[in-house]
This record gives structure tokens, sequence and C-alpha cells, in this order.
């Protein structure tokens, strides 16, 4: 079984990574150039995060992006402490409470 796992592993060593999604033969060149193209030049934690941390403040450009919310206001919005589920979230990720924005 282990001489197996190896012919596979240096197999896939081998393999064009364009072509490990088997759209086809030129399909994911094309793919991934174009996609290219279109990404801006922000980093993705730019994109997902406002800069405006007051929600009244917020309009449409806002909208479905994350802000920070100061600790001194922590326990008015989340009076009885935050889910566990989001804390073990935020501690895998670092995304969360004291995170930069």
């Amino acid at each position: 079984m282990l001489k197996g796992m190896t012919k596979l592993i240096s197999r896939v060593h081998k393999l064009d990574p364009g072509r490990v999604l088997h759209m086809g033969t030129q399909a994911p060149q094309s793919l991934a150039a174009h996609l290219d193209n279109q990404v801006p030049a922000e980093s993705p934690r730019a994109i997902s995060r406002t800069s405006e941390n007051d929600p009244a403040k917020h309009g449409e450009q806002h909208e479905g992006q994350h802000y920070s919310i100061p600790l001194q206001d922590l326990k008015t919005v989340f009076p009885h402490g935050l889910p566990s589920r989001f804390v073990m979230q935020v501690l895998k990720t670092g995304e969360g409470i004291g995170g930069s924005s």
C-alpha cells in the first residue's frame, strides 16, 4: 500500500496545477487569468471590513461588512456575554474581539 501511495504522490506532483480542477484542458488557465484581472488591489480583509465603527452612520456601502464594537459598549450590546460558539470561533480565527480593522 505504501508503494501505491508513493506512486500517487509522485503523479500528483507532476500534474499541471491548472488541470487539477478537471474543467477541460484550457478552461482552468483561462479562468485563473480572468479571475486575476478582477482581483482588487486591496487586501481581502479591507474589503470585508468597514472603517466606519459607528453603526448609526452605516449606509448601503457598509452593508454586509464587519465593524468593531468598542470594548466599553460590548456589555451594552451583549449584556449576558458573547455566545460560546462565537467565542470559540474568535479564538480559532483571531477575528472579533480586539481584532484590528
